[in-house]
């Protein structure tokens, strides 16, 4: 699939000197904002649905998004479970399975599973539904979900690349509570609808939480 930017991640107390050594090599501020300002609109932002994230880019095209709060997943945790892979011939820490596959449902649901924006989700899980029955156990992968509400939208993938390919959910779905099961359903049936008939109007919802006023 297409790549557009780096993620990163960082722990929340090294992120301002992270971004203010990118800003000293070459990268800048992707909003035209002071990084002051940025920062108090991500703390602030009900578009941000939980995530905490900057981004910068350099001269050279090269574009970074430094995360360092990924909804009610501690931070700490998934830095703690990293893994090193080999990327571009070097090795890099990257996040473990298991965590991968919910970052993907936060993801996923962070952005209202509008296709636009979560079709990379959907592709990267498709991907990783080849390799990860034979990595995980599924009742473990959904007990850690639904510590974190990570339950429906991580089941709602499984049913949309396993639609796709016109097959069962055979992985998650089995081992999953029947409302679960549901909701998953029902946001699977959410993003195909957005897919048909283009994304819903969010703008009502935003000005009604209290994060805006």
């Amino acid at each position: 699939r297409s790549i557009r930017d780096v993620d990163i991640l960082v722990h929340p107390d090294d992120a301002r000197p992270a971004i203010q050594e990118l800003l000293a090599h070459g990268y800048s501020l992707t909003a035209e904002a002071s990084l002051d300002d940025c920062l108090d609109f991500v703390r602030q932002s009900p578009g941000s649905a939980g995530n905490e994230a900057i981004s910068l880019a350099n001269a050279k095209g090269a574009s970074i998004d430094l995360h360092w709060k990924l909804g009610a997943i501690p931070v700490s945790t998934l830095l703690a479970e990293a893994r090193t892979a080999v990327v571009m011939d070097r090795p890099a820490p990257v996040v473990s399975p298991r965590h991968s596959a919910l970052l993907l449902a936060h993801h996923a649901l962070r952005n209202n599973f509008v296709v636009e924006k979560t079709v990379h989700d959907i592709l990267d899980f498709d991907t990783g539904l080849r390799r990860w029955p034979q990595e995980m156990n599924a009742s473990e992968l959904l007990v850690l979900a639904d510590s974190f509400n990570l339950t429906a939208p991580l089941l709602a993938l499984e049913e949309i690349v396993t639609a796709a390919r016109g097959q069962a959910a055979t992985w998650l779905s089995p081992a999953a509570r029947d409302q679960d099961r549901q909701t998953a359903s029902q946001l699977a049936k959410l993003c195909a609808h957005q897919m048909e008939y283009g994304a819903l109007n969010t703008d009502l919802v935003y000005l009604a939480d209290p994060a805006t006023l």
